[in-house]
């Protein structure tokens, strides 16, 4: 659990993997939704990846693509919306497109 949150905290780490999204490529998206479902499960980080400038939208991309990522972007909403003070975020993030998606 340290680990995870030692990624979410990291000032450059969350960047990357939002900057590395933006590239069509399959398997890059396949293991960025990995890491950030990973990362999103310790309670620790929610708040952090919530509010963090890019990373909501990040996770809806992904929610709206198909097959793993979708899947694992629904998880790191469940993870995230699993605490309070983080969950105002993802109802909050683009007039609840997050929400849409889902």
């Amino acid at each position: 659990d340290e680990s995870r949150l030692t990624l979410a905290t990291h000032p450059d780490i969350i960047d990357t993997l939002i900057e590395a999204a933006k590239v069509k490529h399959e398997m890059t998206r396949k293991e960025i939704s990995a890491a950030i479902l990973n990362i999103s499960a310790m309670t620790g980080a929610h708040a952090l990846l919530a509010e963090r400038p890019g990373f909501l939208g990040l996770v809806h991309r992904l929610l709206t693509s198909s097959g793993d990522p979708q899947v694992r972007a629904a998880g790191t909403v469940r993870n995230i919306a699993s605490s309070e003070g983080a969950r105002r975020f993802l109802v909050d993030h683009d007039g609840g497109a997050l929400l849409a998606a889902l």
